[in-house]
């Protein structure tokens, strides 16, 4: 079995590299949603381009798949709950700041 970890990502670099090296040997794959726009529907840059470009990534990148959602309302409250509802199907769903215990994610596994 592999342990997908989902994120919502919107430029937070460092707590990104932090959470990738602090599960780095128990996650498997990672899916980072990342909106073409703020959820308040202003341009932004796509941070996930930077990401792929900075060698402090370089060790992660073939663990992640960055999915890029497209804002389109300007209700920041239905552009969160939607982008949220485009990687539903997951097992872990997280903002990039929650950081579920090891012991907490091999307990849910093992009693799968």
């Amino acid at each position: 079995m592999k342990i997908v970890d989902t994120i919502l990502f919107n430029g937070e670099i460092d707590m990104l590299l932090f959470r990738l090296t602090y599960y780095d040997e128990l996650i498997d794959h990672y899916i980072i949603v990342e909106g073409d726009k703020s959820f308040t529907n202003l341009e932004k840059i796509l941070y996930s381009n930077i990401i792929k470009n900075d060698k402090r990534f370089e060790h992660f990148l073939y663990k992640i798949d960055f999915l890029i959602y497209p804002i389109t309302n300007n209700n920041p409250w239905f552009n969160e709950t939607e982008s949220r509802n485009y990687i539903k199907q997951s097992k872990i769903l997280n903002n990039l700041n929650d950081l579920p215990q090891h012991v907490k994610i091999i307990d849910y596994f093992n009693h799968c």
